[in-house]
């Protein structure tokens, strides 16, 4: 039979006071991600991000006890959302490789480039979705390209019709 000695100070350290404490500390609430296929099972396929993701954010109130500094327990009696997350939206597409319009299609003689205003149209609306822009930001762009390029060489390489 062994048995264990105990001092008065190991004994009176089991009875110390239990200390309580309210702990608040923000926690990230992670995005999710939600892929959509909107392929139609077609065999070429890519990714595209519709949304961006954004992690959110909340407070936790936690009602903490300590004994001899040690945490015993830890209770939470709280939680306030700050900020909802944003999930994360991949939407995968048919890849599209060839396009023309009704009216004609992009054609190059000659050295220049001609295009329709349809097909313009058609430029800024996929320079704006490839870039995760307005289409008023992918024609402000291309307008630029334009008017930056050497006038007399771009009147040469492209023409809009």
């Amino acid at each position: 039979e062994t048995s264990e000695n105990v001092t008065v100070e190991t004994l009176l350290k089991s009875y110390d006071s239990i200390v309580e404490k309210l702990e608040t500390v923000q926690v990230t609430i992670p995005y999710e991600t939600i892929t959509k296929d909107v392929s139609n099972n077609d065999s070429n396929k890519r990714e595209t991000v519709v949304q961006k993701g954004k992690d959110g954010l909340k407070e936790v109130t936690y009602k903490v006890k300590y004994q001899n500094d040690v945490e015993i327990e830890r209770t939470e009696i709280s939680s306030n959302i700050i900020e909802e997350p944003v999930d994360k939206i991949i939407e995968i597409r048919k890849t599209i490789t060839n396009r023309s319009t009704r009216s004609s299609s992009v054609s190059y003689s000659n050295g220049v480039w001609t295009y329709s205003s349809e097909e313009f149209d058609l430029l800024c609306a996929i320079t704006a979705q490839e870039c995760s822009s307005s289409y008023q930001g992918a024609l402000a762009v291309i307008t630029t390209a334009c008017n930056r390029a050497e006038s007399s060489r771009w009147a040469k390489m492209v023409q809009i019709h």
